[in-house]
């Protein structure tokens, strides 16, 4: 109650000081009160150019806004994703946002003429600002939320629907709502130095060669009270906009996933070699057994060598453990066959066996060492990001694999209100449900109670049967429970050649 009288509160307090204040100076030309402002504005208002007048101004300075936010995004993206460009629109960008509007209207005047002023002079207002927002944003966006998309190829237009827009969202907001308001002053003031005809700029001119100050008033509180229902629609779209970019590849009220196009694009990031399809004469079609080899592997973090001379081979099917202490390379080594990295020398290979003819391992899986996940939205939806367009894949049958790790109460509500347990396996089901001929484990049981990690360690031998899976741990408890081939290093660092792997 006491927050529904506070606005009224203050306008009544300012109403009375305006009361106080046109009193004080009894002089309508000078100071209007508000019964003269009133009288005005319903004067103004019973005129049939009034919104005439509205319209012409204001869509001129909206076309202006608009081209400038559509211009801002675009050569933001563009700049952000090229430093050339950016480069090149610096010093324009500083030219705008540093010359006076006033030199910028004498300019529109010569160039264009008045009718078009208030466009040209909201453009060059609005521009800056949305182009520095569309940039700020994007170069916030989550790295490792984007190697997830690349790791599970996480198609375009998903991607941007998932990461890249609710990281532009809060900056384009915020930018949004202030060009608009500079956008208005400057348009308004543009029109009063350059007069065109039906405008405000026109109307608060002719207040002036009358000494209406009345008529001044109540111009200004139209600009004021318009400026504020374009802010106040401007707000609502974009927070429409907001709620409606989150990916819904799973509707809960639907028995089946929405086959839309925005889940089926292409992937920006091209695979490594070793990870691409490799087809030779004979079943093709099929899944073979293969093996994972590392020749002469080295890779170096600046000066620091973090993997050198090393040799492994990992046979297909079957869990291999590279067991090793914190901060020797094992992740490291993860992403490299996950080709987030490329190696320094040396080569990683896909080779079949002797009883196959093809090869066919060029999808991964990951659960990453941080669980990754977006958390706006539900379990359910992170999955079902991952997972390409399968029209036999009941949103039913994901729920019941979900249930094996996660309560059923919380699969519809946003990944930012579960536990980190929770968020653990819920990444965990995301590694095993999505299609894959590899799956990478970067200490995939952290964080997890012994009940829940012995659940998890059974759903993940049973999802994987017949694929190769490597898991980086130093808990040996991890390996004895999921019956792994044991890989023990003291270091990745002058490794010796592989030697037995044990139990």
């Amino acid at each position: 109650m006491k927050r529904k009288l506070r606005f009224p509160a203050v306008l009544a307090f300012w109403l009375v000081l305006w009361l106080a204040a046109a009193a004080a100076v009894s002089n309508p030309i000078l100071f209007a009160g508000p019964a003269e402002v009133a009288g005005a504005l319903l004067a103004q208002a019973r005129e049939p150019s009034f919104w005439r007048t509205l319209a012409f101004s204001f869509g001129r300075i909206l076309a202006g806004f608009l081209a400038a936010a559509l211009i801002g995004l675009l050569s933001g993206a563009v700049s952000f994703c090229c430093p050339l460009i950016r480069r090149l629109l610096s010093p324009a960008i500083l030219f705008l946002q540093s010359v006076p509007v006033a030199s910028f209207v004498i300019l529109a005047l010569v160039w264009a003429g008045s009718a078009n002023l208030s466009v040209i002079i909201s453009f060059m207002v609005a521009l800056p600002l949305i182009y520095q927002a569309s940039l700020s944003g994007l170069s916030q966006t989550d790295p490792k939320l984007l190697e997830m998309c690349r790791v599970f190829r996480v198609g375009r237009l998903r991607r941007v629907r998932a990461v890249w827009l609710p990281a532009l969202m809060p900056w384009l907001s915020g930018a949004a709502g202030s060009a608009l308001g500079l956008a208005v002053k400057s348009g308004v003031a543009a029109e009063v130095i350059g007069v065109p005809d039906h405008s405000i700029g026109s109307r608060l001119y002719t207040a002036k060669i009358y000494l209406s100050t009345a008529d001044l008033f109540a111009w200004t509180l139209i600009i004021i009270a318009s400026a504020w229902l374009l802010q106040c629609g401007l707000r609502a779209a974009l927070s429409l906009l907001s709620a409606r970019i989150t990916p819904d590849a799973v509707s809960p009220g639907s028995g089946r996933f929405r086959e839309s196009r925005l889940f089926q694009g292409p992937c920006f990031f091209q695979r490594p070699r070793f990870l691409r399809e490799k087809k030779r004469a004979g079943n093709a079609g099929q899944n073979p057994f293969f093996s994972l080899s590392l020749h002469a592997l080295d890779k170096r973090c600046g000066a620091l060598p973090v993997l050198q001379n090393l040799e492994l081979t990992f046979r297909s099917p079957g869990i291999h453990c590279i067991m090793a202490p914190s901060g020797s390379g094992k992740t490291t080594l993860l992403r490299l066959l996950a080709g987030l990295e490329t190696p320094d020398s040396g080569c990683i290979s896909f080779e079949p066996d002797r009883h196959t003819d093809s090869v066919k391992a060029n999808r991964v899986s990951c659960v990453f060492q941080e669980d990754r996940l977006i958390d706006a939205m539900t379990p359910l939806q992170n999955i079902a990001l991952v997972l390409p367009g399968a029209p036999g894949f009941s949103l039913s049958l994901l729920r019941r694999e979900c249930a094996r790790l996660l309560p059923e109460e919380c699969l519809d509500r946003p990944v930012a209100t579960l536990s980190g347990g929770m968020k653990r396996r819920c990444a965990l089901l995301r590694a095993l449900l999505a299609p894959f001929d590899l799956l990478l484990l970067d200490e995939p049981f952290t964080g997890l109670d012994e009940k829940s990690k012995k659940k998890a360690a059974r759903c993940l031998v049973e999802k994987t049967r017949g694929r190769l899976v490597l898991i980086a741990t130093h808990n040996q408890d991890d390996a004895l429970l999921l019956d792994a081939h044991i890989h023990r290093f003291d270091s990745f660092i002058a490794a010796p050649t592989e030697g037995k792997a044990d139990r």
